[in-house]
């Protein structure tokens, strides 16, 4: 049987290791065909890299830069009296509008690379310290930017 593996999981355990295989929603009919004749059976497995995919996954926005850009944009929503996805909005647009970065274009956050992502974080630090919207760090709990 071979199947597609969209994410996996490996645990250490005192009796051994745990492996957990996501498979992907249209990859299931084919990983239930004759599951039951591995059930308490030996496994011989091979895993492949998806290279391609495994570049897009390096290139686009982490989760952690998105918690960056939700804390920094939280600050300014209290500070403007704004609800969190339009101050999201307005940043995003004014982001794109500003003639010192190099996008000059709309883009989404859910689809964005990496160095898109990282340069919205550095273009909001600089609106943090020229608008005085102080926030913390995300993973650095004493350290503050007023």
């Amino acid at each position: 049987m071979n199947v597609k593996a969209s994410n996996l999981q490996i645990n250490t355990l005192q009796q051994g290791m745990k492996l957990t295989v996501y498979i992907d929603r249209h990859e299931v009919e084919e990983a239930l065909k004759g599951i039951e004749n591995l059930i308490n059976s030996p496994l011989k497995m091979a895993l492949k890299l998806d290279k391609a995919q495994k570049e897009k996954e390096l290139t686009k926005i982490s989760e952690r830069d998105r918690k960056i850009i939700d804390k920094i944009t939280k600050k300014f929503a209290s500070k403007y009296d704004q609800g969190l996805s339009e101050m999201r909005a307005v940043l995003m647009d004014r982001f794109a509008q500003d003639s010192s970065t190099k996008w000059g274009r709309a883009f989404s956050l859910e689809s964005c690379s990496k160095e898109l992502a990282e340069d919205f974080i550095a273009w909001l630090y600089d609106q943090s310290f020229q608008e005085e919207v102080d926030f913390i760090l995300p993973d650095s709990p004493d350290l503050t930017v007023v």
